[in-house]
């Protein structure tokens, strides 16, 4: 699995030309699995194309110290592999004060984005990192139809300095590459019913 999994992200950066040799990546990671195997696959991939990675964590601090152990798990991750850390804490009750209708979980997507933005502004001509997979494609066209959103292309491989190499992996298959690797990661049971609100 492991072989066919990097194969797999591998032909999907080639398919949709997400990045070259010689990228400058943000790689953003939540500490969750889907992330933690994105960095560790791209690790694996960073001598051959001569990769520069770097990682990101938006600490949206909904959930406490739990949020905090996130942080401090991701700046860990970072360390093991030699890349640069940057880290952002952001203020989502402090938003939704002013935008009473977003939920907390719209609020910390919206300012999540924003700081990957600013970080990608820093940085001209890098690319940043997200580690969607194909499960979350089905699941936000049904949260769509079943919101009467209509939104029924799903979440796109690009879009502008945004990439997600793993949109064409199987959820199962994730899970298996990080049994088989050993990985670490970190749970967020929030994420199985908010799936959708991440994207």
């Amino acid at each position: 699995m492991s072989g066919s999994l990097l194969d797999r992200m591998e032909a999907t950066i080639q398919r949709f030309g997400m990045f070259g040799k010689g990228a400058s990546l943000i790689v953003a990671v939540s500490g969750g699995i889907d992330s933690v195997v994105c960095l560790d696959l791209l690790c694996r991939l960073r001598e051959r194309f001569e990769l520069r990675l770097s990682v990101a964590h938006v600490n949206h601090g909904l959930r406490g110290e739990a949020s905090e152990g996130d942080a401090e798990f991701v700046r860990e991750l970072a360390a093991q592999q030699g890349l640069p850390f940057r880290c952002k804490r952001v203020d989502v009750a402090g938003y939704r004060a002013s935008h009473r209708h977003v939920s907390p979980e719209e609020g910390a997507r919206i300012l999540r984005y924003r700081a990957l933005e600013a970080w990608v502004a820093e940085s001209p001509g890098s690319r940043v990192v997200l580690a969607h997979h194909r499960d979350d494609q089905a699941e936000t066209v049904l949260m769509s139809l079943l919101t009467g959103g209509g939104r029924l292309e799903g979440i796109p491989p690009c879009r502008g300095a945004f990439v997600r190499p793993l949109i064409e992996v199987p959820r199962a298959w994730i899970e298996r590459y990080a049994a088989d690797r050993g990985l670490s990661y970190r749970e967020d049971a929030s994420n199985r019913s908010l799936h959708f609100l991440r994207n």
